[in-house]
């Protein structure tokens, strides 16, 4: 059994538990196997981009908060085939006829929180998505850590129960955001552009909301051994599996029939700015000389290209994937019914870059392309 204990963050235990901490102390985790030797082991997921880990950056607020990121049947196939060579007993096990992956997807809706958040938080906790088999109850009663204050170690006022916990965890969260939108900080006193020390004695200024919101939930960096690290380390895992088969998944150049498909700042459907670009486009948003990249694993390379390559006249140009330079290609560079050609910049001083773009024979390639992508998550 592992027994844990958690440390106060600041936070008034109001009574029923309203608003409880959820602050792992990882100096109190036993020797039973969390966190499993697998999440210790820095992940390589293939980005090649030159992001690492940064203690001040943990996540980005839009993917923080992408409620529709992963769709229940995604979830459930995830705990079928987990990134450590296994089925998870999480898939097996339901309430009321709910499966736990269903109520993660309805609980990532409910509270607007990315349900791979929750994911990776059942990991980082308790190691439940590794677990074979049902733990012990103890374990299972505050699997995520939920509304345990040090001082409190029976966690009197926690709600107990898997369910009830991963429903704790996604309030908290939400509560924190709208903590920090309100006052510019949560109630521990994180909050974007704050500098303030982690429970060892580290300075940190959060970059986002989102990892404000994470210290809020466990003040801890840990770098190779737990806290935010390990949350970080267990994300590339996790996301390296889930995305697999979704390239640039919510990102640019992933898949999209409407603006809701791409939720990202600006996001936008090439179907919502072109006419007659067909049912199927890419994720894009405008841009005026270069376009950011996704941290997630599975994502390419953006670049900023002239209106004019949508068929568009404005001077604004629009983001999308940078290609392998081998004009016409079309397998594994660029998504559905574009091809990769040398594609002009919105400022006419700037060398034009092979991108994703529409070529003159989009109906030839949309009459041609028998697996046309549909969006995930939504």
């Amino acid at each position: 059994m592992v027994e844990r204990l958690y440390r106060w963050c600041g936070l008034a235990p109001i009574i029923f538990g309203l608003w409880l901490s959820a602050c792992s102390d990882p100096a109190t985790e036993s020797a039973s196997g969390h966190p499993v030797p697998q999440d210790l082991q820095t992940f390589d997921d293939g980005k090649t981009d030159g992001y690492g880990f940064n203690p001040a950056d943990l996540m980005d607020d839009d993917l923080f908060v992408d409620a529709t990121y992963l769709s229940a049947e995604e979830i459930q196939a995830f705990l079928e085939e987990s990134p450590y060579g296994h089925r998870s007993f999480l898939a097996d096990v339901s309430d009321g006829g709910t499966t736990v992956a269903e109520y993660i997807a309805e609980t990532a809706i409910r509270f607007q929180i990315n349900p791979l958040v929750l994911l990776v938080k059942l990991q980082v906790e308790s190691s439940l998505i590794y677990r074979r088999e049902e733990p012990s109850d103890r374990l299972m009663m505050h699997a995520m850590g939920c509304g345990c204050p040090d001082g409190d170690p029976e966690c009197r006022f926690a709600p107990k129960g898997l369910f009830p916990q991963i429903n704790c965890a996604a309030r908290l969260f939400r509560n924190y955001l709208i903590q920090m939108e309100n006052t510019g900080r949560s109630v521990s006193g994180w909050g974007p552009g704050i500098g303030r020390n982690t429970s060892e004695g580290e300075r940190i200024v959060p970059a986002s909301n989102a990892t404000a919101a994470l210290y809020t939930y466990t003040p801890w960096i840990l770098p190779g051994t737990g806290g935010n690290w390990l949350f970080w380390n267990v994300t590339r895992r996790f996301s390296w599996q889930l995305l697999r088969d979704r390239p640039n998944h919510h990102w640019v150049g992933g898949p999209c029939v409407t603006n809701e498909d791409c939720p990202f700042a600006e996001g936008l459907c090439t179907t919502s700015i072109m006419d007659g670009a067909g049912a199927a486009g890419f994720c894009t948003r405008p841009c005026e000389t270069v376009c950011p990249d996704s941290k997630q694993p599975h994502t390419q390379v953006t670049t900023c290209v002239a209106a004019s390559e949508f068929g568009l006249e404005m001077e604004t140009g629009f983001c999308t994937s940078r290609c392998s330079g081998v004009e016409g290609d079309r397998v594994g560079h660029c998504p559905y019914a574009t091809i990769c050609q040398n594609a002009a910049r919105p400022d006419s001083e700037r060398a034009p870059r092979f991108a994703c773009v529409f070529g003159d024979d989009i109906a030839d390639a949309q009459e041609t392309d028998e697996n046309i992508p549909e969006p995930h998550g939504g």
